[in-house]
Order: C-alpha cells, then structure tokens, then sequence
C-alpha cells in the first residue's frame, strides 16, 4: 500500500492509524519527501502526457453526450437549489440566505458572484450557475 499525504505531520498520523489497525501485518517501508516544485513538475509532466491527451479526448467525448448533459444539469440544478442553505466559508460561514440580510454578507456574496463570473468559459454551460436567479432569489436585484 502506498499513501499520500502533504505533510510530515498527517504522513506521522496515518501511519500510527495503520499501525493500531493492522498490528504486526503493516510494515513500514520508507517515506519519500517532495518539494512542492518537484510535485508541480511531476504534474506537469504527467499532464502533458499522451495518456493524459487521451483521456482528456474521451472525457470530453463523453461530456457531448445528451444523457450526460442532462444528468450534469439536473445535478447542478440541485446543487444550486441546495447552495441557499448552506454555510459558505467565503461568506464567514453563513448561508448565502444569511449573508444577503446584512451589508457585509451583500459585499461577501457579490465577491463571491464575481469569482463565479470569473469561472464562466473554464466549464460547460451545465456546470455555470445562472447568478441573475441566484441574486433574485436571495432579493438581491429586483429584476427578474
């Protein structure tokens, strides 16, 4: 078994949690430490491969597909139906229903619009959240 962690700390942590499970069947091997610049180049390196071409090509193939389409925008649909009542960290932990009742949660939720604005072109148009309606419906504009 190998495991990946992104510190010494959790690295130290699992194995004791390994150790306790599994008693004297777990033996520990080594450790192998990677500065973050080795890890990005790994990435890189693994990105620009033709392995990675190909499953990015059918991945995408995939995605063209109606019944993928239409099972991304039901599932977005209710993701964004849910998003309303949950506690957003860019919101201090508020609701989005929450934020939109005081000044400073207004502010924290057009930021947050902006950075989904800047998401738009980077996905599908299943995955893009509609922020007019997310806006109307939070009373944030009264158009609609």
């Amino acid at each position: 078994m190998t495991i990946e962690v992104n510190s010494e700390k959790r690295a130290q942590n699992f194995r004791k949690e390994v150790e306790s499970l599994l008693k004297e069947k777990a033996v520990y091997k080594t450790s192998v430490v990677q500065s973050i610049d080795q890890a990005m180049e790994e990435i890189t390196e693994l990105q620009d491969s033709p392995e990675a071409f190909s499953r990015r090509q059918e991945q995408e193939r995939l995605n063209q597909l109606p019944e993928v389409q239409e099972a991304l925008r039901s599932m977005m649909e209710k993701h964004w139906a849910s998003w309303f009542d949950q506690k957003i960290p860019a919101l201090g932990n508020e609701t989005p229903r929450q934020a939109a009742k005081t000044p400073l949660g207004r502010e924290r939720l057009e930021a947050l619009f902006m950075l989904y604005n800047s998401y738009a072109g980077n996905e599908s148009d299943a995955l893009q959240p509609d922020i007019q309606k997310l806006r109307v419906t939070l009373g944030l504009d009264k158009k609609g």
